[in-house]
């Protein structure tokens, strides 16, 4: 299964693009940067050519995309902001059929203490690398009830 995790925010894009191997929590890096505007002032200029970047960039149709959720804090013209920005970067990849989450950035940063990120990568690469580990502990979840209650099923009949 490949995922692909995305940091959004106002400057800095940051994403990690994973495989796995079912069965497996072995994740093999397949890329990973980050995409960056000169000032947060140009974001709105400059949004549609980094969800390009960002599109032209992943190499593989991800299965799941796992999102940072924007919170509240700051003002709250720049909350809507960054909603907007998390909404544009699903965006390309609703259209092709990949699966969409979005977890609070209080669960990406304690997953990013938890589990550390390779030196080589910076905060937005790290966050994007968690947003994938919490996407696949979710997955492999929902994967463990569904096989307890396929067994449940077959036991009964």
């Amino acid at each position: 299964m490949v995922l692909l995790g995305i940091d959004p925010g106002y400057r800095n894009l940051g994403y990690c693009l994973v495989r796995t191997n079912n069965g497996t929590s072995h994740a093999e890096i397949l890329q990973k940067g980050t995409l960056s505007l000169k000032t947060a002032k140009d974001w709105t200029i400059g949004l549609p050519k980094l969800v390009g970047q960002l599109v032209d960039k992943i190499q593989t149709q991800p299965k799941i995309v796992a999102i940072e959720m924007i919170s509240w804090y700051g003002k709250r013209k720049g909350v809507l902001a960054l909603a907007h920005l998390a909404g544009a970067v699903a965006g390309p990849f609703v259209a092709t059929g990949s699966v969409i989450k979005y977890f609070p950035a209080s669960m990406v940063k304690q997953a990013t203490l938890d589990y550390p990120a390779p030196k080589n990568f910076n905060e937005h690469e790290a966050d994007a690398l968690s947003l994938c580990r919490l996407a696949l502990a979710q997955e492999d979840d929902r994967e463990t009830k569904l096989d307890g209650k396929a067994k449940t099923a077959k036991r009964r009949s």
